[in-house]
């Protein structure tokens, strides 16, 4: 029998994966994963989020109703409605952060945390700059902005940066949560 290589506990640190890398991986641990691992409504909540993170909302056509399994995927893709997908991303790996706390870990070839990682095809903007070149793990950047209202505090949200802009997505903010209707 052989073993997957064991990877050292973080300690309860969180991935320190960029999104949509963080994403891709947790796709990757998820279909790697025998079914048994996961209830049959987080496999469903899983096949939505994944459906809307790289498909978009569900513009496909109702299935038949006497195939249960099409039809019960089909209705939670579709009750995502118009969930950005990187929001989608950002859940889908947070559900999976609930099932299976530090999975990240089991990954094969995971990179260290610190360690420059080589700068993927998707991680360039149209200059051919990387973004590890611009911003550096652990560190912090002041973003000039130019008007004088502050943005609203956020926690739990999820950040993207595409060429030169930085896109904040989802969160809350006091109270209130993000809605997608």
């Amino acid at each position: 029998m052989t073993e997957a290589p064991h990877h050292q506990s973080s300690g309860g640190a969180a991935c320190q994966m960029p999104y949509p890398d963080r994403f891709n991986a947790a796709a990757e641990f998820v279909a790697n994963t025998p079914d048994t691992a996961f209830s049959d409504e987080v496999r469903l909540l899983f096949y939505a989020l994944h459906s809307q993170a790289s498909r978009g909302p569900c513009k496909e056509g109702k299935p038949w109703g006497w195939n249960v399994i099409e039809s019960a995927k089909w209705q939670s893709w579709s009750q995502l409605g118009n969930m950005p997908q990187m929001e989608a991303m950002r859940l889908y790996v947070r559900t999976l952060d609930e099932e299976q706390p530090e999975w990240w870990t089991r990954m094969p070839e995971q990179p260290q945390p610190g360690l420059p990682r080589p700068a993927s095809r998707a991680a360039l903007d149209e200059a051919g700059v990387s973004i590890s070149s611009v911003f550096q793990e652990g560190t912090w950047v002041v973003i000039q902005q130019d008007d004088a209202k502050k943005p609203t505090p956020r926690y739990e949200q999820g950040a993207a940066l595409l060429g030169s802009q930085l896109f904040v997505l989802g969160g809350h903010y006091g109270a209130c949560r993000a809605a997608y209707r």
